[in-house]
C-alpha cells in the first residue's frame, strides 16, 4: 500500500518566532518545534499534495532525507498530520446530583451546604441520564456537593450502571462511605475521586471541618483492604499552603493513592476566603513555584480546553455549563429537564480561548506563547483587575517563553 499524502491535521496551527516553528494541534494537544526551513518543505509537501516517499525525491541529501523521516514519523505519531478529529463529540459528563453537603468547606465552588433544600426527583434525575446517555459519553462523573447524601443514591447509581457500560467516576468527600455501601460502591464505581485538602487533621479541618482527615483516611483504607486502587486524592493550593505539597505526595504514596493538586480558585464560597490560600490576590496572580522553577520537569501543555465541545456538567437543576468555571447566565447551554435538546447541544460553538480569552484579552492573541499560557481558561476567572493580568503574564510569559523556544530544535 503507498504512503498517503502528507495533510495537516484537522485543528493544526503554527506559530512562528526567529526562524522556527510551533506545530500544534489544539483537538490532540500534541505539538512540536521545528526550523521554519522543515516547516516549509512539509508545506511544500501539502500543497502539491506529495506522500513522504515522494518528498524525499525532492531531496539530494541522504541525511537530510533521514532527517525528514524523522520528523515525518514525529509529526505523524503526535496526529499533527494524516489523522481527522471529530469536532463535537462529548467524552466527558459531569453530573451535580444536589447541591446539598454534610460539609461546608470554605473554598466550595459550588457553595453547597446541608441548607439546601431544592433538588431533582428520583424520576427527574433518572431522565437526565436517559437524555445525557444520547451524546455516549466515555465517562460519567456523579458529583455535588455530595452525592452520596441522596438517600436514593444506590437507586440511582443502579439506573445508571444498568444503562451505561463506560466509565462512572464519584466525586465525593468520602465522610458517607461505611460497611453498608462500600461493596456496593467497589462493585459498582469505576473510580473515586475524593477531596481532602490537607496532609492532616490541622491542615484538613481548617478547610472542612473538625475530625474529617480521620474518617477519610479510615475510608481509603477500608477501600484498599478490598482491593480497590482507583482512588485519586485531590488538595487545593494556593502560595499559603503550597509549602505542603511535597507532604500530600508523600501522603497518597504511603495510601497507595493518586494525588491531584489543583490551584484554588476564587469562586463560589472561595470568594469568600482567599485569606486561607492566598496572600495577596488583588494585585498578584497565584502560580505555583515549583512551576515557575527552572528545575521544573513537567510537561509544556497547549490549550486543548473541551469544555462545552469534548465535556459538559449538568448541574443538580438541570441547567447544562461548559465547566464549573463558567457556570453564569452568559454560558448556560440550556436545561436538558425542560428542553430536551441532547442531539442539539452543539448550535453554538465554545471555544473559550477563541471566545472568551482572547475577547477579553485581545493583546494576548498575537503573542507567541498564548497557546501554552491559557491552558485552562477557567483562570480568567481569578483575574480581578488590570494588576492580576499583568502580574500573571509577567511571570509566565518569560518562563514559558524559555521553554517554548529554547534550544532543541525538535522537541
Amino acid at each position: 500500500m503507498s504512503p498517503s499524502k502528507i495533510v495537516f491535521s484537522n485543528y493544526t496551527h503554527t506559530i512562528e518566532y526567529d526562524n522556527n516553528v510551533v506545530i500544534y494541534n489544539r483537538k490532540s494537544g500534541q505539538w512540536i518545534r521545528t526550523s521554519k526551513e522543515v516547516y516549509d518543505i512539509f508545506k511544500y509537501a501539502v500543497n502539491n499534495r506529495l506522500d513522504i516517499e515522494e518528498l524525499n525525491n525532492c531531496i539530494i541529501n541522504n541525511e537530510d532525507k533521514k532527517f525528514i523521516t524523522e520528523v515525518y514519523n514525529r509529526l505523524l505519531n503526535k496526529k499533527l498530520i494524516n489523522n481527522t478529529f471529530e469536532s463535537n463529540n462529548i467524552k466527558s459528563i459531569g453530573f451535580e446530583l444536589t447541591n446539598r453537603c454534610n460539609l461546608k468547606c470554605i473554598h466550595c465552588c459550588v457553595d453547597a451546604d446541608i441548607t439546601h433544600r431544592y433538588e431533582l426527583s428520583t424520576i427527574q434525575v433518572k431522565t437526565l441520564f436517559d437524555r445525557a446517555l444520547l451524546w455516549n459519553p466515555s465517562s460519567i462523573m456523579l458529583s455535588g456537593g455530595e452525592p452520596m447524601i441522596r438517600k436514593d443514591f444506590i437507586e440511582l447509581l443502579i439506573y445508571l450502571r444498568s444503562k451505561y457500560k463506560g466509565e462512572i467516576i464519584l466525586s465525593t468527600n468520602a465522610t458517607l462511605i461505611n460497611e453498608e455501601n462500600i461493596n456496593f460502591l467497589v462493585e459498582n464505581i469505576d473510580k473515586i475521586d475524593i477531596s481532602i485538602d490537607g496532609v492532616d487533621e490541622r491542615s484538613c479541618s481548617q478547610v472542612r471541618g473538625s475530625g474529617v482527615f480521620k474518617k477519610v483516611i479510615k475510608n481509603i483504607e477500608r477501600l484498599k483492604k478490598m482491593n480497590y486502587n482507583n482512588i485519586t486524592l485531590s488538595m487545593v493550593v494556593g502560595d499559603k499552603n503550597e509549602v505542603l505539597e511535597e507532604n500530600f505526595i508523600e501522603l497518597n504514596k504511603n495510601l497507595g493513592t493518586h494525588p491531584v493538586v489543583r490551584r484554588f480558585s476564587s469562586i463560589g464560597r472561595g470568594k469568600y476566603n482567599e485569606k486561607y490560600f492566598l496572600n495577596n490576590s488583588y494585585e498578584k496572580f497565584y502560580i505555583s513555584k515549583k512551576y515557575l522553577s527552572n528545575d521544573y520537569k513537567g510537561p509544556i501543555n497547549i490549550c486543548t480546553c473541551g469544555a462545552g465541545n469534548k465535556e459538559v456538567i449538568i448541574r443538580y437543576n438541570g441547567n447544562v455549563y461548559p465547566c464549573p468555571s463558567f457556570m453564569n447566565d452568559n454560558m448556560l447551554m440550556g436545561n436538558l429537564l425542560v428542553d430536551d435538546f441532547a442531539g442539539k447541544l452543539f448550535i453554538k460553538n465554545y471555544d473559550l480561548l477563541e471566545n472568551v480569552i482572547y475577547k477579553k484579552f485581545p493583546e494576548c492573541r498575537n503573542c507567541k506563547v498564548n497557546i501554552f499560557c491559557w491552558t485552562c481558561p477557567g483562570s480568567l476567572v481569578d483575574i480581578k483587575n488590570i494588576k492580576n493580568f499583568v502580574d500573571r503574564c509577567n511571570k509566565l510569559k518569560p518562563v514559558l517563553f524559555k521553554r517554548v523556544w529554547g534550544e532543541n530544535l525538535c522537541q
